[in-house]
């Protein structure tokens, strides 16, 4: 490990989360020193430190976490000439002083109640497109049309995904998603429908507008009764974060951290067989996570 790196964490924090931890380590062993320490307390606090010779220490307090329960999140961290930073969803987080040899370190341990679904590594912090970002203050988003550090889109206007579900729609999923809704949009959708075909049954529409979220389904040809959403919450050039969140009763929607509406089902979840995505979206990731009553575990994400 070198100073002028960074590591780019992208993830979803439980909603049952306590705590989680990242390490930055001289070795694999249970003894071996850590030179940074950061353990997050989701809504509430962190604490950084190290561990030396056996022992604890340089133990410091930043009172106050932006990250919420039950949101996805964007976490940098930074090997500067003098310290570690840390980087929260575009906003700087946290500094800590070295106190162990950089060259020293080999090992990254991340513990506790998280979901990381992707790391990166970026080579050369300081003229990287992703830390003239950060030090900006601005979202990694805004400037996404001149980011050539990230994955390929999945989805964009003029290339819609249409892909099966492995194993079909159930209970006890959650899909995620992570875009950019771009600055000459009017809207798109996430369908999720009974095959693949155009006429085919949609269970669940999911359809951001410029000021409303519509959500409908379409069965036998004909749409039925639709909920809307007053609010403009998918502004253009800006990026954002859903999950879906399949419960036995509705399919349950959080954007940015918030819940933003329930759905009750309208057809039965195993006959959903097909995700749809289509419309003016540049969709980044699209994750099948599965929940259980222990813990949350990635089992797909998408990279094209």
């Amino acid at each position: 490990m070198r100073t002028g790196i960074a590591f780019h964490f992208q993830g979803v924090v439980p909603a049952d989360s306590d705590f989680f931890v990242f390490m930055f380590k001289t070795g694999k062993g249970e003894d071996d020193d850590v030179a940074f320490y950061l353990r997050i307390y989701p809504e509430l606090a962190s604490n950084q430190r190290i561990y030396s010779e056996g022992k604890w220490d340089k133990k410091g307090w930043i009172v106050g976490c932006p990250l919420l329960k039950g949101s996805a999140f964007d976490i940098f961290i930074v090997i500067g000439n003098e310290s570690y930073v840390v980087y929260v969803n575009g906003w700087r987080y946290s500094s800590f002083k070295h106190y162990i040899p950089v060259e020293r370190l080999t090992t990254l341990k991340i513990d506790g109640d998280v979901i990381v679904k992707n790391i990166g590594l970026v080579s050369n912090w300081s003229t990287s497109a992703f830390g003239n970002e950060q030090r900006s203050g601005t979202s990694r988003w805004e400037l996404s049309k001149n980011q050539s550090d990230g994955a390929q889109p999945i989805c964009k206007p003029n290339q819609p995904y249409l892909g099966q579900i492995p194993g079909g729609l159930k209970y006890g999923l959650t899909l995620f998603f992570q875009g950019v809704v771009p600055s000459d949009a009017s809207g798109f959708e996430i369908n999720y429908k009974t095959g693949p075909n155009d006429g085919d049954d949609i269970a669940f529409q999911f359809r951001p507008e410029l000021h409303a979220v519509v959500c409908n389904s379409y069965r036998n040809g004909k749409w039925e009764d639709q909920k809307s959403i007053e609010e403009a919450l998918f502004a253009k050039g800006e990026g954002f974060d859903i999950l879906m969140i399949i419960k036995p009763n509705a399919y349950e929607v959080t954007v940015n951290g918030r819940e933003l509406c329930k759905f009750t089902h309208r057809m039965p979840l195993d006959k959903v067989s097909t995700l749809q995505i289509r419309g003016d979206v540049l969709m980044n990731t699209c994750a099948i996570i599965h929940v259980d009553k222990f813990n949350l575990t990635c089992d797909l994400s998408a990279h094209i």
